[in-house]
């Protein structure tokens, strides 16, 4: 094909950089594939539909850049939409100057606002299109290619950058699975890819499934009057620990962000007047020695307990305390101690999981008995 970009129809292994190199380079040839201006080789070629994924890894990339004829006329047409920049180049396949070579080069949307709410509209227009159910666009090559034009029909413009990395974390989670090769939607019959059934319950959980991290952590903040800024830190390391396999290091640091929690209830406790655990734990909190999280946690459970029994403490929050408070605690602090110290012992795939959907729940609770014990330390008449 006279005049066609060098990468086309080869293979593309990055074993030899750095991880962070590797994703850059990767997300790069996805956003800068080159399209002919004019001529037969302009149909051949499809920034979207010709970057076949065979496999992403963290960082480590490979894919294969191809032409494919499926799809490319009705991108050629999105191509020429006036939110998209161009530049010119005149270049030959070996990448040396050459006249009459003209290539457009796609380099995404001019104005897309903050590009955090881009990208992150970005990821949750994604699992939307993913959630419907089965694989309806029937190839990787054909789901990301409906993406920017669904973007244009609600008014913004696609982050392609987010769009890939995205796509690769969830191959990476086994929220889809797919098949390489064939140029069509179906190779011999069968879908190129699928959502999991692992998949599908994530999407089910909607906000509180950390596969999307950033609106994971957005609705962990939204559910908390006063979001700390301890636990949250720790809740972000535990959900990147997690998106990167690191399962142990995943219970570790939630297990950090739980504790935080329970110290910032024995705090709030300890200027509440309850007798006598407010005093207890005024005199462990201060004490030269710190208490451990389990006897802070006892004393903690047992000023929540009194008040609630005194019937200070509205019905369903008072429920809440042994029913979610204490088992939920109890699971954290369990995973980190047994995982925290070398004992060599594996956690799964389901128990790191488990405790990061749980999380968001622990904390709007957590975030409601602050309320009450802080209410009750600024009218302690009323206690």
């Amino acid at each position: 094909m006279q005049g066609a970009p060098a990468a086309v129809g080869y293979g593309l292994r990055l074993p030899t950089l750095s991880p962070l190199d590797a994703q850059r380079v990767g997300l790069a040839l996805a956003q800068l594939v080159q399209l002919p201006q004019t001529g037969p080789a302009r149909r051949a070629i499809n920034p979207v539909a010709t970057f076949r994924f065979l496999r992403f890894d963290r960082g480590l990339s490979m894919a294969r850049v191809g032409g494919s004829p499926a799809g490319v006329e009705r991108q050629a047409e999105g191509d020429r939409e006036p939110h998209r920049r161009t530049c010119w180049a005149q270049r030959r396949p070996d990448g040396k100057p050459t006249p009459g070579a003209r290539y457009r080069r796609i380099l995404g949307p001019i104005a897309n606002g903050p590009m955090s709410d881009t990208a992150q509209r970005t990821r949750e227009l994604l699992d939307q299109l993913l959630s419907q159910g089965g694989s309806p666009w029937g190839s990787p090559e054909a789901l990301l290619g409906h993406l920017p034009n669904r973007a244009h029909q609600e008014g913004w413009h696609l982050d392609w950058e987010a769009a890939l990395t995205h796509w690769s974390d969830l191959c990476r989670l086994g929220v889809v699975a797919i098949v390489g090769g064939g140029d069509g939607g179906y190779t011999q019959g069968y879908p190129r890819y699928i959502v999991t059934d692992h998949g599908r319950s994530l999407f089910a959980r909607g906000e509180t499934s950390p596969h999307n991290a950033d609106r994971y952590l957005n609705a962990v903040r939204s559910r908390v009057a006063d979001p700390d800024s301890i636990a949250m830190t720790y809740l972000d390391e535990a959900v990147g620990a997690w998106r990167s396999g690191l399962n142990r290091s995943s219970v570790v640091m939630l297990g950090g962000a739980c504790e935080r929690l329970i110290v910032l209830l024995a705090e709030a406790a300890s200027a509440s007047a309850i007798v006598p655990y407010s005093e207890k734990l005024a005199k462990v909190l201060k004490g030269p020695k710190p208490a451990g999280i389990s006897d802070i946690f006892e004393q903690v459970r047992g000023a929540l307990t009194a008040d609630a029994e005194d019937g200070k403490m509205a019905g369903d929050l008072a429920d809440a305390i042994e029913r979610k408070l204490s088992p939920i605690f109890e699971h954290a602090r369990g995973l980190r101690n047994a995982h925290g110290h070398p004992s060599g012992a594996e956690v799964s795939d389901e128990d790191a999981e488990a405790g990061l959907l749980l999380f968001p729940g622990f904390y709007a609770l957590v975030d409601r008995l602050l309320a009450h014990l802080r209410g009750r330390a600024a009218a302690p008449g009323k206690a």
